[in-house]
């Protein structure tokens, strides 16, 4: 539990569009209650939904350190731990921003639905593809596949096929396996790194 305030720091500096969403669920939120709380009763529905939301996420993060330690999430939360969470706001977002668009009028609608494209430009922005950060893992399996050796030296620094390097190439004896059922091998090839 020590670790998880540390964890949100790290975690709202690696991905600051979710800070940013926290708090346009919360304008979004104090908007509906100061306006809308009434209207056919979807503002409340709303607000109920918020409701529950941040108390299942509050019990699902406290959950999570009763998992233990793992070095691949060294600070209990990570974007990918906490996916469950984000969603959950996307999801609250979308319904109060919509609900709020069609419900305000005049200059303030214009204002919110400009503040929400602007955000989810960011937040497109933010979330660009990430398909070329892989490279140095996919030129460690090159390495392992044109090697001629039984046993292979990678010369990279990332991980390979596991959490964190792999040391001693009777390690690697598993992933061996999966490169040659794979293709990446013809033959079973046993690697570790300096």
């Amino acid at each position: 539990y020590a670790l998880l305030p540390g964890g949100f720091v790290k975690l709202f500096f690696q991905m600051p569009f979710v800070l940013i969403l926290i708090v346009m669920v919360t304008v979004n939120a104090l908007l509906i209650r100061k306006y809308f709380n009434a209207v056919d009763g979807y503002g409340r529905k709303i607000l109920n939904f918020l409701k529950w939301t941040i108390v299942c996420s509050v019990i699902y993060i406290l959950l999570l350190p009763l998992g233990g330690y793992r070095i691949y999430r060294p600070d209990i939360l990570s974007f990918d731990i906490i996916l469950p969470v984000t969603l959950s706001l996307i999801l609250i977002f979308g319904l109060s921003s919509y609900f709020l668009i069609f419900n305000l009028s005049g200059k303030f609608k214009i204002i919110f639905s400009i503040v929400i494209i602007l955000y989810l430009s960011v937040y497109c922005y933010e979330n660009k593809s990430t398909s070329g950060n892989n490279s140095c893992e996919r030129n460690a399996l090159n390495q392992i596949s044109e090697s001629t050796e039984s046993v292979v030296i990678v010369s990279s620094d990332c991980t390979v096929m596991s959490w964190d390097k792999i040391k001693d190439y009777k390690e690697s004896e598993l992933n061996a396996e999966m490169l040659k059922y794979w293709g990446v091998t013809k033959e079973k090839k046993l690697y570790y790194q300096k």
